[in-house]
């Protein structure tokens, strides 16, 4: 017929056999199975391209699928981890985390009960950055937070926005008002003798940055506490102040938002960054107890009071006295010397007074009035102490000099010069110590009476001083004319020269 409807092999020959029982050839044999040969190849080839399409379609449904999931979950994983940094010192830690989805941060202080305020300054110093204020309120029921800014070394100011922060509640459950009153008869801030106070705020705010790598720090402490809820109460004046810096962009374990303490390690020096490899691990089960803050002096006091005290005895009492030997009491005997001895003695307490100073700013550099211009005294007492040395060692090397000199070289001019300028600024530096260290009005009112006596003193040595050469001048004058009468009648009495300007030792030329 020409055209083959469909082959199958013939039952028990092994040949290919047309439908109709008519075998084929061993030609056509072999055509057909080539054809059914490759036929199953491409069947098999388009069935592995639809596996691996397979297994493609089914892998990126599965990245897809992650990806969503990561977006969801991504926030809540962002929240429970954060970032910040965390202090510890000898009577307090603090935490601060930050949340960058929210924007806000979250700080926690911990400390005795027994304290009377606490505060924390975002920033280098106490004046000019934002500072935080808090206190147990009165009614022992609840804490009081006031936002506060100092423009000088004096009681800070509330700011106009106090509603920036939002205290935490204990368990950290729900936010409540700044100032609290809880009528539970004990205050829920307080447990086992530790106050524990978390609150909540913008990252960003006018006055003060949360955001940065290495942020700067204060912290003071006051031994009594306001007795009001107001913001703006005042309270009293610190006991002692110290500096931390934080790194707040290291990643946290725990979840901080709801106002928990951080995982952190306790460092016990007052100063310093916000982490110690040396230190032990604890959790906000297992916060260091505190105690309770010296109510008295500080080792800090103490060497404010020492700064204080060595250079009122330099600067108060020495260089006025070396000044008013070199001024009023040139007829002394060996007044030079007199005058060197008092100076050397000033010069070494300055520099003890400098040091304790270093000590009292460090590791911050000096940023304050006070600071700045005790530097510069310091700098210029020494170059005056030299000059003073120069000074005398030149006149021991020109006294042999003929003819005597009978005026004073301008060298001279400027010892008397930079002497009195120093002591001027030494007046003036005085009591920016005073209000940097917030002394009461008592203190300034002594101290203008001590500088009142010394110029008193001093207006009275000159008002003599002028008496005494104006009768020198006229006993000079008898004596010439003396001398002259005697000349015309004969007399050979040699005139005496004058004495020498400069004489240390004030001997006769």
């Amino acid at each position: 017929m020409g055209i083959w409807n469909s082959m199958q092999y013939g039952a028990g020959t092994g040949f290919l056999v047309r439908t109709n029982g008519n075998a084929i050839s061993d030609e056509e044999r072999s055509r057909i199975i080539v054809r059914r040969t490759q036929r199953t190849q491409q069947q098999q080839n388009l069935s592995m391209m639809n596996l691996q399409y397979t297994l493609l379609a089914l892998f990126m449904a599965a990245l897809c699928a992650t990806t969503s999931l990561g977006a969801v979950i991504a926030p809540d994983a962002a929240t429970g981890n954060g970032t910040g940094d965390h202090y510890c010192g000898t009577y307090m830690c603090f935490y601060i985390t930050l949340d960058s989805n929210k924007q806000t941060a979250t700080v926690t202080m911990v400390s005795s009960s027994e304290i009377g305020w606490i505060g924390l300054g975002f920033g280098e110093t106490m004046v000019g950055p934002e500072l935080n204020i808090m206190w147990l309120s009165p009614d022992d029921a609840g804490v009081v937070i006031s936002r506060r800014k100092a423009s000088t070394h004096a009681l800070p100011h509330p700011l106009s926005n106090q509603t920036a922060l939002t205290v935490l509640s204990p368990k950290g459950n729900a936010n409540i008002p700044r100032a609290i009153t809880i009528n539970h008869g004990k205050n829920p801030y307080v447990k086992n003798n530790q106050l524990t106070i978390s609150y909540t705020r913008p990252q960003v705010l006018p006055e003060s940055t949360l955001s940065t790598s290495t942020t700067k720090f204060v912290w003071a402490y006051g031994a009594v506490s306001p007795n009001s809820t107001r913001c703006e109460a005042p309270f009293t004046k610190h006991y002692a102040t110290g500096s931390f810096t934080l790194d707040l962009t290291k990643q946290l374990g725990n979840s901080t938002g709801n106002g928990t303490v951080p995982t952190a390690t306790v460092t016990t020096p007052p100063t310093g960054t916000g982490t110690n490899p040396n230190s032990s691990s604890v959790t906000g089960t297992n916060i260091p107890d505190f105690d309770p803050p010296p109510a008295g002096l500080t080792n800090t006091d103490y060497m404010i009071i020492a700064h204080a005290v060595i250079m009122f005895c330099a600067w108060g009492v020495l260089i006025p006295l070396a000044i008013f030997v070199a001024r009023f009491g040139r007829k002394m005997e060996k007044w030079v010397r007199k005058h060197w001895i008092i100076q050397v003695v000033a010069v070494v307490l300055t520099i003890i007074g400098v040091i304790i100073g270093f000590i009292l700013t460090s590791p911050d550099p000096p940023t304050e009035t006070h600071h700045i211009l005790g530097i510069a005294i310091f700098i210029a007492v020494l170059f005056q102490f030299f000059l003073g040395w120069y000074i005398h060692y030149l006149h021991d090397k020109e006294r042999t000099r003929s003819p005597p000199r009978t005026r004073r070289p301008t060298r001279n001019y400027m010892h008397i010069f930079f002497g009195t300028t120093l002591l001027i600024l030494g007046y003036i530096q005085m009591p920016l110590g005073m209000t940097l260290y917030q002394l009461s009005s008592g203190w300034f009112y002594a101290y203008y009476i001590w500088l009142a006596i010394q110029v008193i003193i001093f207006l009275l040595l000159t008002w003599r001083q002028v008496k005494e050469r104006r009768r020198e001048k006229d006993q000079a004058e008898e004596e010439l004319a003396g001398n002259a009468d005697s000349l015309s009648s004969g007399s050979r009495s040699p005139v005496q020269q004058p004495e020498m300007a400069y004489n240390p030792d004030h001997t006769r030329a």
